[in-house]
Order: C-alpha cells, then sequence, then structure tokens
C-alpha cells in the first residue's frame, strides 16, 4: 500500500482538512507546508489553528492534532506520534536579579507565568535531583496563548514552563535561559486523530503518514 501512494502520489486530488494547535502548527507544521506541496502537489491542506478541544465525530475535518496527557476519545482513530517536553526558562534579566533556581521548591517564591486552559493545571509537575512533585507556582499572569507567555518571559516578567519546540531558538540565541537542573515529570504527549471510516481517501493517508513524521521529526 506504501509503494502503491507514492506512486500515485502526484495523481491524488482533494482537500485534507487539519486541526492543529497553535504551538504544533507554528513551529512544526507550517515548516514543512513546502514539502508536503512538492511531494503532494494536487493535494490542498485547509488548516485552522485552534487550541480548544475539537470532537473529531462532528467537525468539519479529516485529521485533529491533540496535545494531551491521555486522550478519552475511544470512538477515534488515534496515534500518539511523539512526546512534547516542557521547559522551566526565563530570562537573562530575571534571574540576574531573583533568588537562584536549584530545585524544584525554588520554583515556589518565583513569579510565574502559566498556561491557562479548561484541560490544563495551574500547578506544575517537576522533577529534580531530589525527587519531583507538584509545585503550586506565584502566578502573576494567566495566559490561554503560550506565545504570549514566551514573550513575557522574554521581557523579564517571571519564569514559564513552555514546550520546548516554541522556544529552542530563543534558548539558543540566549534570550531565555533553560533552568535544566528541574525537568518536566510527566510530559504531554501529541496525538493525530480522525474519525473511523471504513474507506479513508488516499489524500487522507498520504496527509496523516505525513504529518506523523514531521511531528516526530520535530517534537
Amino acid at each position: 500500500m506504501k509503494d502503491k501512494l507514492c506512486a500515485d502520489s502526484k495523481a491524488i486530488t482533494g482537500v485534507v482538512r487539519l486541526n492543529v494547535p497553535s504551538i504544533i502548527a507554528q513551529d512544526v507544521i507550517a515548516e514543512h507546508i513546502s514539502e508536503f506541496q512538492m511531494k503532494y502537489p494536487s493535494i490542498k491542506l485547509d488548516i485552522v489553528v485552534s487550541d480548544s478541544f475539537s470532537d473529531v465525530l462532528n467537525e468539519d475535518v479529516d485529521i485533529i492534532f491533540r496535545v494531551s496527557r491521555a486522550l478519552e476519545d475511544s470512538t477515534a482513530v488515534t496515534q500518539q506520534v511523539s512526546f512534547v517536553p516542557r521547559v522551566l526558562c526565563a530570562s537573562k534579566d530575571y534571574l540576574s536579579r531573583t533568588p537562584k533556581i536549584e530545585t524544584s521548591h525554588d520554583v515556589k517564591g518565583h513569579k510565574a507565568l502559566v498556561f491557562d486552559s479548561p484541560q490544563s493545571s495551574s500547578e506544575w509537575f517537576l522533577r529534580c535531583r531530589e525527587g519531583q512533585e507538584w509545585i503550586a507556582p506565584n502566578v502573576v499572569l494567566r495566559a490561554n496563548n503560550s506565545f504570549v507567555l514566551k514573550r513575557a518571559a522574554i521581557s523579564g516578567a517571571g519564569i514559564a514552563f513552555l514546550p520546548k519546540v516554541i522556544v529552542e531558538s530563543e534558548l539558543r540565541t540566549g534570550q531565555l535561559i533553560h533552568l535544566d537542573q528541574i525537568e518536566d515529570a510527566d510530559p504531554f504527549k501529541l496525538f493525530l486523530l480522525r474519525a473511523p471510516r471504513k474507506h479513508l481517501p488516499k489524500r487522507v493517508q498520504i496527509a496523516w503518514r505525513f504529518f506523523a513524521q514531521a511531528c516526530k521529526d520535530k517534537t
């Protein structure tokens, strides 16, 4: 089947509709669009970026990308493609004027920039040499968008616990410092979901396989 799909790839046409969370859309999916177009020039993509949980059975969508610790929807066809670990980070300026952070317990005394959504916890599950524990940080900013939290962290507003995939560039340039003595004790997972269908269109099979590999390579 794989060889057949590859042989027919240029002849397969149609639209594949994707529903993707912002952290995956901007830092994983977007950079692979050109490659997808070159391989499958007759398949068009319709991407909706959304951080809310869409219903795979009721939404007008072919493939849903979902970042979660676990899935409760047992009716969907699912595939876990990667982990999405978060990193504790802050700007050099912020760290220079605040107490040192050496253990997860030290985090409690710092200003925290926290992701807020119905599916997320305001506590952080952290691991260091001393063990792992849930931390209730001193929240000074809540936002339902990780990129807002990233910008706030770069400006020196506090420490943030952000998906590594969206801060890799800032960690390389030094805009953010990775507090790597403390780790994510329970990383989120990235799943692909679709409605169960007896005859899945080849264009959806192609997109599923392509983006599953792209996400696996990137996250």
